[in-house]
């Protein structure tokens, strides 16, 4: 197959004589020798090992860079979030005071609890009295944990979720204030108190 100089191909089996166009253009035959340097499909494997590193490196740094931007923006944010409450408190404070409380610092903080994706709320709680209500001697840490997930349905096998739930535990545990805490052979026991 023959290209001519402005494009107009000559078709094979065509009774235009190669050297010639359908319009009489001088045409030009196309090199059938393949290329000395064909495009590789792995171009990068294709490098030194020196050169693969060096772009690997830049990868990993530009990624790292990237999250530590996110993070310290974040801690930014929390810093003001910070300020802007340690400002409020100093506010309250002052109303406190003027209203007769005379050390507002003696107010103890509210503990934050995070939602679990296991429980509703006072879920866990009201399942560790259904336990503890029927148990004769206190009951560990760990079988508490065993009796909620067998009750949930929940699969043991999953170690993440297992902790996951002994995380949710030990702080619901930990806020319930009417539950005393009995050492049993190096682990916590639990029993309702009377």
């Amino acid at each position: 197959m023959v290209t001519s100089i402005k494009g107009i191909i000559a078709l094979p089996g065509s009774d235009v004589p190669d050297g010639e166009s359908c319009r009489g253009e001088r045409q030009v035959p196309q090199s059938r020798e393949p290329d000395s340097t064909p495009p590789s499909s792995h171009f990068f494997l294709d490098q030194p090992v020196e050169w693969r590193w060096a772009v690997a490196e830049l990868h990993v740094v530009s990624a790292l860079v990237e999250k530590r931007s996110e993070i310290s923006g974040q801690i930014a944010e929390l810093e003001r979030q910070i300020n802007r409450h340690q400002a409020d408190l100093v506010h309250i404070d002052a109303v406190l005071r003027m209203y007769g409380k005379a050390d507002p610092d003696a107010i103890r903080a509210k503990d934050i609890s995070r939602r679990s994706d296991w429980f509703r709320p006072g879920e866990c709680r009201n399942l560790v009295y259904d336990i503890l209500r029927d148990a004769e001697a206190p009951v560990l840490t760990r079988t508490i944990a065993e009796h909620i997930m067998d009750a949930k349905g929940i699969d043991r096998s999953d170690a993440r979720v297992v902790e996951q739930i002994k995380r949710s535990l030990r702080e619901t545990l930990r806020r319930m204030s009417d539950l005393e805490r009995v050492p049993m052979d190096g682990a916590m026991g639990w029993k309702v108190g009377v």
